[in-house]
């Protein structure tokens, strides 16, 4: 979902920012710092998620998520908003992608992690590509801000599959956490 939320948004930033008279300098300035925000901090969120756990991890990065599509919903044609919600889409995606990656190399067993993670690249791949094809119709449709909305709401699903995984990982006993 997370992949979705940012593909989407990232997806229709550009045109967003063409509508509002943004030049291909500024686009490319905006997607590289979102790009910034996807790879350049995950060392740390790595760190964070071994300090903090992988669970309040991802729900950092569904806050992060929401706070994306709010100020870009909220943007309009200020470019500064703009560059500030694609960072914040790119954190998100980096809280999310490796929170949910630990979590998983930790779940599963060792003899199906391949498969596992295959089918995790798939949903994910499959995800991506469903919120790029997607964000195209809901932004003619409704414009950015109304795609801000929706993928703010697709964010939901993981929040209660994280609220879900916290309570099973407390109902557990302590030697099998």
């Amino acid at each position: 979902a997370g992949h979705g939320v940012m593909v989407a948004l990232m997806t229709m930033s550009p045109l967003h920012m063409k509508e509002h008279g943004g030049s291909l300098t500024l686009v490319g300035v905006s997607i590289s710092i979102h790009v910034l925000g996807m790879y350049g901090f995950s060392p740390a969120v790595g760190m964070l998620a071994d300090r903090i756990g992988r669970i309040q991890v991802i729900l950092i990065g569904q806050g992060l998520f929401i706070a994306a599509a709010i100020v870009g919903g909220a943007a309009r044609s200020s470019f500064t908003a703009m560059i500030a919600a694609l960072l914040l889409l790119g954190l998100g995606w980096s809280f999310g992608m490796v929170g949910a990656s630990a979590l998983l190399a930790e779940a599963v067993a060792l003899a199906i992690a391949l498969r596992v993670q295959g089918i995790t690249d798939l949903s994910m791949n499959a995800a991506g590509a469903a919120g790029a094809a997607l964000s195209g119709l809901v932004f003619a449709g409704v414009g950015f801000t109304g795609l801000s909305v929706a993928a703010g709401l697709l964010v939901i699903p993981a929040l209660l599959l994280c609220d879900s995984a916290a309570r099973s990982l407390r109902s557990r006993p302590a030697a099998a956490v």
